[in-house]
């Protein structure tokens, strides 16, 4: 390749109506000069050709690292939407199921719940109907007892009275004669209690056709 210096060496021969020398070293002298120019900016492009190519290599690098960290942050995004949606997925599985196990416990609870307050109530129900036939058994003893006092009084009464009606009839025996003869003959020989006694058995074995009526009476209308 031709260089300056070689331009700027170069001699011609001499020859018989040749150039004027003065204009041609004068313009080799200008093409020296011209050649040394394009020389530097030649020499300055390949310099910026080569930097730009340092830094064309270098950015084609870091392209490519860019490119396989995208495909790795995708390839990681995709993993974890995928561990996402199968941990919501087992998150919401474990929910309906403690929801479901919840839901049954209450129901179990609700129908024990139930179940008691039934047993309660049906107890509740039968010490009802106990506490009635209990309070209908000792009205019917009440009103057996009250009628077995009235028949003991109507009896003392009409003994009394007989006793009054009959004075004469004990006069010149003994006062144990007249106390035999003042009894009845069914009582002859029986203490006074006894008879009473006697008397109030027949009212006392009838409790229970007593209590009977006095349960329909209260139970009627």
């Amino acid at each position: 390749m031709l260089t300056p210096l070689d331009i700027h060496n170069k001699e011609f021969r001499r020859a018989f109506r040749g150039y004027a020398e003065a204009e041609v070293d004068e313009f080799l002298d200008q093409v020296v000069r011209d050649m040394e120019v394009l020389l530097k900016e030649k020499n300055a492009l390949e310099e910026r050709i080569a930097e730009l190519e340092s830094r064309l290599s270098n950015y084609q690098a870091l392209e490519e690292t860019l490119k396989q960290t995208l495909i790795l942050a995708e390839a990681t995004a995709d993993e974890v939407r995928a561990n996402a949606r199968r941990e919501a997925e087992i998150i919401l599985k474990e929910a309906q199921t403690k929801a479901k196990e919840i839901m049954d416990e209450a129901e179990a609870r609700a129908q024990l719940s139930i179940r008691e307050a039934q047993a309660r109530v049906k107890r509740t129900q039968e010490e009802f109907e106990d506490l009635k036939r209990q309070v209908h058994t000792f009205k019917a003893r009440v009103r057996s007892l009250f009628m077995t006092q009235l028949d003991l009084l109507g009896d003392v009464a009409a003994e009394q009275a007989a006793a009054t009606d009959q004075p004469a009839a004990g006069v010149g025996r003994p006062a144990g004669q007249q106390a035999l003869a003042g009894n009845p003959a069914g009582g002859a020989g029986r203490p006074a209690g006894q008879q009473a006694a006697d008397r109030s058995g027949p009212a006392g074995a009838s409790d229970a056709p007593a209590g009977s009526g006095a349960a329909e009476d209260d139970d009627g209308p």
